[in-house]
């Protein structure tokens, strides 16, 4: 969804940026300790907009919703009963798992789970802990064993994989479980920014083993599914590289992230940089150029109108030379959006907290703010 500058000409961008030994010392914890309770509470948004069509995202409007909700509200949750996950339609969701990883939260983004009527949604929680900064860059591609038959010809995100792997491994029993006693008809993957790559590599991974990719996993028993996965994510960075691009030739990997990709939306809003990381070199080359003389300034509020929102395909890695066809991500580079000098550090991080919150009817606020 594209929303630009108050009296500039619009700007592009994507509401579906589609994706395609030895013994060792023994790790001392220290006891745990009970996350302190909120400050902030739970209001209702009065920036609320509603969503695209189910047509857009591949989702009716209120799960849209409730993802956003879910994926704003997941930063400052400290237990499950934290939550007000309610579309404006009157449509609620119960969260039935929420983890925060207790003393390692600082290292593993929060995950919940929530189900309203007859869909289940995943969700996890974006950058906000130093050790997050750390996983965002720990970025070495690398086969994931989840994928079965599709495994050589896909690399994702080391830690990316190796964090959902963590949770589903964890919580299959239990989700499984919930998915059976409720009849569960569809799954929805959610999160913003580095939540959303999560979400992205979990819908891939769950696409692979319901879908008949890996027949050991648990998940292959439920086959009734596969065509009723889909992500709705916010801000999401890449998290996949297509071993085609590197000289290989699997068939079954090529199939699975066209079924991802298909099932696919990311909100991208205005200039942000963090969806266009780590593919789009070229973007983030003039973004870092234009910002860095301004990453000491103070702020200034930035305000954004509305405009139509475009629908674009992300055809994977853009360097120096971008798409000429307009219907891709990469065709628009830094130059495109209108942004007043003097103004980019706070653009782009305004940019790149816009959404879930705008589609949030519910939003997690500071004490202050809510008052």
């Amino acid at each position: 969804k594209d929303e630009d500058s108050a009296g500039l000409p619009p700007s592009p961008t994507s509401v579906a940026a589609i994706q395609r030994s030895a013994a060792a010392p023994s790790l001392k914890l220290k006891a745990p300790v009970p996350l302190p309770e909120n400050q902030g509470r739970i209001i209702k948004n009065g920036d609320f907009r509603n969503p695209p069509s189910k047509d857009v995202t591949g989702v009716d409007e209120s799960i849209v919703e409730i993802c956003a909700s879910l994926s704003n509200q997941i930063y400052d949750a400290y237990s499950k009963d934290y939550f007000h996950l309610e579309a404006s339609n009157g449509d609620k969701a119960e969260v039935l798992i929420h983890d925060t990883h207790g003393n390692l939260n600082p290292a593993i983004p929060a995950f919940a789970v929530a189900v309203v009527d007859s869909t289940l949604i995943m969700g996890w929680r974006g950058t906000n802990q130093v050790m997050d900064f750390i996983n965002d860059v720990a970025l070495a591609p690398v086969v994931c064993n989840e994928l079965g038959t599709a495994a050589t010809g896909v690399r994702c995100h080391a830690m990316f994989s190796s964090c959902v792997g963590s949770n589903l491994k964890v919580y299959e029993e239990e989700i499984i479980s919930i998915i059976k006693k409720r009849r569960i008809m569809n799954i929805v993957f959610t999160g913003h920014s580095l939540g959303g790559a999560l979400a992205s590599v979990a819908h891939m991974f769950l696409t692979a083993q319901i879908g008949g990719y890996n027949k050991s996993s648990w998940w292959d028993k439920l086959g009734r599914l596969k065509s009723s996965l889909n992500a709705v994510t916010f801000a999401a960075p890449m998290n996949v590289l297509d071993r085609d691009e590197q000289g290989g030739n699997n068939r079954l990997a090529n199939q699975l992230l066209e079924e991802v990709g298909a099932n696919t939306a990311n909100f991208v809003f205005h200039c942000d940089a963090v969806p266009r990381a780590y593919g789009h070199v070229g973007y983030l080359h003039d973004v870092i150029n234009e910002a860095a003389p301004e990453a000491v300034r103070d702020k200034n509020p930035i305000w954004f109108g509305s405009t139509t929102p475009l629908i674009l395909e992300d055809t994977g890695p853009a360097g120096k030379q971008k798409s000429p066809d307009k219907s891709h991500l990469n065709h628009y580079d830094f130059s495109s959006y209108k942004i007043r000098r003097g103004e980019y550090i706070e653009t782009l991080l305004e940019a790149h907290s816009h959404f879930p919150k705008t589609l949030a009817p519910y939003i997690s606020v500071d004490k202050d703010e809510a008052n």
